[in-house]
């Protein structure tokens, strides 16, 4: 009860936090333990949850994750797919920004300057914040702010589509490839910086993977750069699912599922 008892948010706005945190851990544990090592479908599982999140998210009753609640009884309406779905999904999307190390260094931060006492999220998030910057990292740019990214995620809500655009060769090697961002109907949407793989499997279905291709919150279109030059039978967007959306499919991958 890292975030219940050792350290207790200040209100219920921030219930989000106590239960995704928990949902998130429990998957992430699974997947390091070396005693859990035969149970190597933890991730699969966590798509439960995850879908979960998008199946609210496309709803009119849809929230931030980080929801303003006046009342204690408004509280009930928080234990939803939101709050365990959508928030352990954006853990987990953390977790590949900023990698490992720097998200374990900015929880020790949180529980040792915040044990045995109530915060706020701009606590949670500013210990994160700190170990990001302290990492020297700018896989996600130069311009990269981990704070504004954060409230992108916590204080809208919706989800985003993602498409390929993608033009072949005669031979079905791939010319030119573009990741379309759109938003869904449903929530105050917008679009957001992602960092995801994209997997393009050959005639054998072995996937070359492109790792860590960050989306823009400011332009639809994003260009992909590959170094695969034979021919492509699918192609999978958020492979190995890190960000939170939904994907579809061009028509010759859905030709050759």
């Amino acid at each position: 009860m890292w975030f219940g008892n050792l350290v207790t948010m200040e209100w219920w706005d921030d219930l989000w936090l106590n239960e995704s945190f928990a949902t998130y851990m429990s998957f992430i544990s699974m997947s390091q333990i070396p005693e859990l090592s035969y149970f190597n479908t933890c991730w699969v599982t966590f798509q439960q949850y995850k879908y979960w999140g998008i199946s609210a998210d496309q709803l009119s009753t849809t929230h931030p994750i980080c929801a303003t609640i006046h009342r204690t009884d408004e509280a009930e309406s928080l234990f939803d797919g939101i709050s365990y779905g959508k928030g352990s999904s954006f853990l987990k999307q953390v977790y590949n920004v900023i990698g490992h190390e720097t998200m374990k260094a900015g929880l020790h931060k949180y529980f040792k300057d915040f044990q045995w006492k109530n915060t706020t999220l701009p606590d949670f998030v500013g210990s994160l914040q700190w170990a990001y910057d302290q990492s020297g990292d700018k896989s996600m740019g130069a311009d990269f702010n981990f704070t504004d990214w954060c409230d992108s995620w916590l204080k809208t809500s919706g989800v985003n589509i993602l498409e390929p655009v993608v033009e072949y060769n005669d031979d079905f090697s791939v010319k030119t490839f573009e990741i379309k961002q759109v938003c869904d109907l449903r929530g105050q949407n917008k679009l957001r910086k992602q960092k995801l793989n994209v997997a393009f499997y050959d005639s054998d279905l072995k996937a070359h993977v492109v790792n860590d291709i960050v989306l823009s919150d400011k332009n639809a279109l994003n260009p992909v750069d590959f170094d695969f030059k034979g021919p492509v039978k699918a192609i999978v967007i958020n492979h190995d699912e890190h960000a939170y959306c939904k994907v579809r499919f061009d028509q010759r991958t859905l030709d050759s599922l």
